[in-house]
């Protein structure tokens, strides 16, 4: 008789501290679980923010810098053009040589070509690099908002599961008393 009782003293015990045990992993899991939605909310909001930086910040910006950049060449070719205008006049009346007025001329070509190349590169931004870069940092935040769904469902489960053992350990220890 004593080593029944002693048995089931045991079996008690054990039942006990499982249930103890139950009760810190779903308090643990509560914790984490918070912790994880509340990382995939701040992921959620940074990429949110990103998006409003790329469109606010970002794009513009690169965008009046490019068309700053064209002002001043034109301002540049502008420039070179009287320079040459007035290199020629100088020219004809014996002060300077033709290399002048060629080395002006040059300088007024490349400038002109480097605006060209710079509205080029301004419109194939504009057609593709902003929607580029706009499409990947609103894919990060529909990815960041579905991350966000999952960790909500992966944590109900999770704390279904920490509730079902918690559960399951009571209803064993009141069948071992």
């Amino acid at each position: 008789l004593r080593r029944r009782i002693n048995t089931q003293d045991i079996a008690v015990q054990k039942a006990r501290d499982s249930q103890v045990r139950a009760e810190g992993v779903m308090k643990t899991a509560k914790l984490e679980t918070q912790l994880t939605l509340k990382k995939a909310e701040n992921a959620l909001q940074n990429a949110v923010l990103d998006l409003e930086k790329a469109k606010k910040s970002t794009v513009e910006t690169y965008i009046q810098d490019q068309e700053g950049q064209i002002e001043n060449y034109k301002k540049d070719i502008e420039l070179s053009e009287k320079n040459v205008r007035a290199y020629n006049a100088l020219r004809e009346l014996g002060f300077v040589s033709e290399v002048e007025v060629l080395r002006e001329k040059a300088k007024a070509a490349k400038t002109a070509h480097t605006m060209k190349i710079a509205l080029a590169e301004l419109a194939a931004y504009k057609k593709y690099d902003q929607v580029k870069l706009l499409s990947e940092k609103q894919l990060a935040v529909d990815e960041a908002k579905v991350n966000v769904e999952k960790t909500r469902v992966a944590n109900e489960s999770d704390m279904n599961d920490a509730v079902s053992t918690v559960t399951t350990a009571k209803k064993t220890l009141e069948l071992e008393i």
